[in-house]
């Protein structure tokens, strides 16, 4: 079966959704602060609106939980399989115009994503997994299988920082790795890191602050497939999603180099 068959719908609305996305980058628009203090803009919403509606005419009996979707998960039965949704990860890099900014989303099913989608706008890269399948790249509609074969082993162990959201504990993280191994530090927004490592140009990410599902499971099943991991810091299980439970325990990314992730947990 053709990789693309039945989702070529979901990588139209991501386009969809990007070139909007674009078209309000290159002109001006509100910025707003949520209740938890991260911002949101008009692109946010437009490309929240997009998705949902695809989603909902085309996938009608599953459910959608989105970051920007203002609903009460306590008061309504939890689906055990629903789509994850972030129509705007990195909206920092969106307001700063570096185009380090994607669209997330994830097919959840029994607590673990089965399908995967990561849509960088400014590039015009997808992003995909899906379960026992493998994981690919999307470029000129050509899916690559991940990793790519051109990665240098003997390169230094990469180790990505996120541009925008990195904290003290984290950057003593940082610090001690390095201290440990030969590796270079970069920076990185967005979910497109987990893209980064699971092509194999990136090797590492830790995040020990406060982060949510929406975030991270397209990048999660992205790493799985592509041979790489993504573990609960704490107990080295791998993360289970859930509608009613958004924020996620921290955790350590790492791609197919990487052979003894627990080595990394400092």
């Amino acid at each position: 079966m053709d990789l693309l068959s039945n989702r070529r719908i979901i990588f139209e609305s991501l386009r969809e959704a990007g070139n909007k996305i674009q078209r309000i980058e290159s002109g001006d628009y509100n910025i707003n602060t949520k209740s938890d203090k991260s911002p949101v803009t008009d692109a946010d919403l437009i490309s929240d609106s997009i998705i949902r509606n695809m989603l909902a005419d085309n996938f009608p009996d599953i459910p959608v939980l989105s970051e920007e979707q203002s609903i009460s998960r306590a008061s309504i039965d939890k689906p055990s399989l629903f789509w994850l949704l972030d129509p705007l990860d990195g909206t920092k890099e969106f307001i700063k115009g570096n185009g380090e900014y994607c669209i997330c989303l994830a097919l959840i099913d029994k607590g673990r994503p089965v399908e995967a989608y990561i849509y960088a706008p400014s590039s015009d890269i997808i992003w995909f997994a899906l379960k026992n399948r493998g994981a690919f790249v999307l470029n000129n509609e050509i899916p690559e299988k991940l990793p790519l074969l051109n990665t240098d082993s003997n390169r230094p162990l990469i180790l990505l920082r996120s541009r925008s959201h990195h904290n003290l504990t984290e950057s003593e993280w940082y610090n001690t790795a390095s201290e440990s191994e030969t590796i270079e530090i970069r920076e990185q927004g967005s979910a497109i890191k987990f893209c980064r490592i699971a092509e194999g140009r990136a090797d590492l990410y830790i995040k020990k602050g406060t982060i949510f599902g929406w975030d991270i499971a397209a990048g999660d099943l992205i790493l799985c497939e592509s041979g790489g991991r993504l573990i609960s810091y704490d107990s080295t299980h791998e993360i289970s999603y859930s509608f009613d439970s958004s924020e996620m325990p921290h955790f350590l990314a790492c791609g197919h180099r990487i052979k003894d992730p627990e080595k990394w947990l400092f």
